[in-house]
């Protein structure tokens, strides 16, 4: 940083150049500190520049890998939430909390790619999760769009035994139309027949049972 008088950073300066874009500015136009404590320097980038650079890492780098401009030290949450513009501060910090609940065994994100994801307490017992962004059903179990008519059960044994015939895709939705007319078919013997008490097998049900 070009330094228009020799005192600094023992005394208030007039002006300075930064570093970055080369403009002339005024002290209270730089930050007052160092923005990591791992930083051996003076802040040499003004305030304008800071915060550009905290936007364009936060659009190619993890959240957590937003760095100082000039000596690439890990920046801190708070210092991410004190120098950045407002929409990146607001990406920052819900970056930061997705990431905590991704830890959350009852954290799923949406099928649809909404890019929303919540906590599900209601667990493998209670497996359709909607979406409370776009709406979308989710498998809580498989992490796939919720398998309308198919039971979790049903879904594995999908997996386990695919058909040999391509596309994947086709054979998949034929088996799960074909489980789920089995599935009425066992709906329907249910309504009409009952066990033989005899020999256990089902015989239709008359006006007098």
């Amino acid at each position: 940083m070009k330094v228009i008088t020799e005192e600094w950073p023992f005394a208030p300066l007039e002006s300075a150049e930064c570093i970055v874009c080369l403009e002339t500015k005024k002290p209270s136009e730089f930050p007052s500190s160092p923005l990591t404590n791992d930083c051996e320097h003076s802040p040499a980038a003004c305030l304008e520049c800071v915060k550009f650079a905290i936007s364009s890492d936060l659009k190619t780098k993890l959240w957590s890998e937003v760095a100082c401009p000039e000596c690439d030290s890990i920046l801190s949450f708070e210092a991410v939430q004190q120098y950045a513009d407002e929409a990146t501060r607001l990406r920052h910090a819900e970056l930061s909390v997705r990431q905590a609940l991704q830890l959350d065994d009852e954290f799923i994100w949406c099928s649809s790619g909404c890019g929303d994801g919540q906590i599900h307490d209601g667990g493998f017992d209670q497996p359709i999760v909607k979406c409370g962004s776009c709406g979308q059903l989710t498998c809580f179990q498989h992490k796939v769009a919720w398998h309308v008519g198919v039971t979790c059960g049903e879904w594995d044994l999908l997996k386990e035994n695919p058909a040999p015939r391509q596309p994947t895709r086709g054979n998949q939705t034929q088996q799960m139309r074909e489980m789920q007319e089995m599935r009425a078919s066992e709906e329907a013997i249910k309504m009409i027949a009952k066990s033989c008490p005899s020999c256990a097998r089902n015989i239709e049900k008359n006006g007098g049972w």
